[in-house]
C-alpha cells in the first residue's frame, strides 16, 4: 500500500466460522475485485466442485468498496445457477431523498448492545434498475460522533470563510484562492457554492452555504444502508449474516499482523505464492489447534496461542555420568500446562520426565 514504486498483489482467502482457512488464491494488485471473484469461482468449479455442493440458496456479502453496478451485472451470472442472493453495504448517498420518510428511531430492534440498541426499518428501493429491499438503520454512537466532527469542521470553516470576507487587502483571486482552500481542508467543498471569478472581476464571488444539504447530511450521520435482492428476508436477517462478514475481516487482520503477511518484497509469481503458502499453512494449523482446545474447553486467542508455541519446546537427551555409565531417556518433553492440552487434545502419546528421578553415581 501506498508504494507506487512497487508492484501490489491482491490476496483472496476463504476461511470456516473458526478461522480455518480452506482456499487463498494471489493475484496481481491491478486485478478488478469482481474479476477475482468470478474467476476463483470457476477455478472452485473446476478444481474443487466438493467446495461449492452446498452453496444452493446462499448469501453473497459485498462491502462498500467491492459493490458496483459492474459488480452486480456479473453476479447475475451465478445467481441462477446457484440461486443465490446478495446483501451489500451501499453508499447512504444514494438514499438521502427518503432519509426524512424513514422512522429510524421506532423501526425494529436488530441489536442491543453495551452501545445501546440500534434499530432499523426496510424500504423498497430500486438498485441499478433492480428491484432490492433496504435495511436502513443509524448506530447512534458513530452518529453522535459524526455529527459532532461535522458540525465542529462547519463551524470552523464558517468562522474560517468571515474573518477572510472582513480582510480588504485580499485580490478577488487571492479570495477564492484561500476560501477553496479552506473549504478543502475541513472537507467541506460540496457543503458550499462559490463561483469561481473571471479575469479581472473586481467583486468578490459570494460564499453559500448550502443549508439544505448540510441538513440531509447531519441527519445522515451513523446512518447505514444494507440492500438485497431477497425480497422475503427480514431485517434481522439482513444485519446478522451481514455483519457474519467480521470473520473473514478478522482472519485478514490476523494474516497481515500477527502472521506477518503484510510487506511482502518478492518479484518472482512463484516467490509470492509460495510466501503465501507457507502463511495460509501456519494459519490453518494453529486455527485447528485453537479449534480443537475449545472442543475441551481451553479457550486461546491466536495471540496466546503463539506466544506459549514458541516458547514450548521438545527434546530428546543423553545424560553422561562418571564411570562413563550412559543413560538415554529415550523420550523427554519439557511440556508447560498449556501444551499438555495441546497434546491431549490432538491424542499425541506424550513422557512427563522429572530431573529429580534422575540415576546418581550412589544410586
Amino acid at each position: 500500500d501506498k508504494r507506487k514504486d512497487l508492484a501490489q498483489i491482491n490476496y483472496m482467502l476463504g476461511i470456516n466460522g473458526e478461522y480455518v482457512p480452506f482456499y487463498f488464491e494471489v493475484f496481481s494488485g491491478n486485478a478488478a475485485d469482481v474479476e477475482m471473484f468470478l474467476t476463483t469461482l470457476k477455478r472452485l468449479q473446476k478444481e474443487f466442485p466438493f467446495l461449492l455442493a452446498k452453496f444452493k440458496n446462499k448469501f453473497i456479502l459485498f462491502d462498500k468498496g467491492n459493490w458496483n453496478d459492474k459488480v452486480l451485472k456479473n453476479l447475475k451470472k451465478i445467481q441462477v445457477e446457484y440461486s443465490c442472493c446478495f446483501i451489500a453495504a451501499i453508499r447512504g448517498s444514494l438514499i438521502e431523498d427518503l432519509i426524512e420518510t424513514i422512522d429510524l428511531q421506532h423501526g425494529t430492534l436488530l441489536i442491543e448492545n453495551s452501545y445501546g440498541p440500534i434499530t432499523g426499518q426496510i424500504i423498497d428501493f430500486s438498485l441499478y434498475s433492480e428491484p432490492v429491499k433496504c435495511l436502513v438503520y443509524k448506530i447512534p454512537v458513530i452518529a453522535s460522533k459524526d455529527r459532532e466532527n461535522l458540525e465542529k469542521r462547519l463551524s470552523k470553516a464558517d468562522a474560517a470563510i468571515k474573518k477572510l470576507e472582513n480582510d480588504q487587502s485580499l485580490t478577488v483571486q487571492e479570495f477564492f484562492k484561500e476560501i477553496k482552500s479552506e473549504l478543502r481542508k475541513n472537507r467541506l467543498t460540496f457543503f458550499y457554492t462559490i463561483e469561481k471569478p473571471k479575469s479581472g472581476q473586481k467583486t468578490r464571488p459570494e460564499v453559500k452555504k448550502k443549508e439544505e444539504y448540510t441538513r440531509i447530511k447531519l441527519l445522515m450521520c451513523g446512518v447505514f444502508v444494507l440492500a438485497t435482492n431477497n425480497l422475503t428476508v427480514s431485517a434481522e436477517k439482513i444485519y446478522s449474516l451481514y455483519h457474519s462478514k467480521n470473520a473473514v475481516e478478522q482472519a485478514f487482520h490476523l494474516y497481515k499482523d500477527l502472521f506477518e503477511a503484510r510487506n511482502v518484497f518478492h518479484s518472482r509469481p512463484d516467490r509470492i505464492k509460495t510466501h503465501f503458502s507457507l502463511i495460509s499453512w501456519g494459519f490453518m494449523l494453529v486455527s485447528l489447534l485453537k479449534s480443537e482446545l475449545s472442543r475441551i474447553g481451553k479457550i486461546f486467542t491466536f495471540e496466546q496461542l503463539l506466544v506459549f508455541i514458541k516458547g514450548s519446546f521438545l527434546s530428546k537427551m543423553d545424560f553422561t555420568y562418571p564411570e562413563f555409565k550412559s543413560y538415554t531417556t529415550q523420550r523427554v518433553i519439557n511440556l508447560n500446562p498449556e501444551l499438555q492440552d495441546v497434546f491431549k487434545a490432538f491424542g499425541l502419546s506424550f513422557d512427563l520426565f522429572s530431573i529429580d528421578v534422575l540415576p546418581t553415581v550412589t544410586t
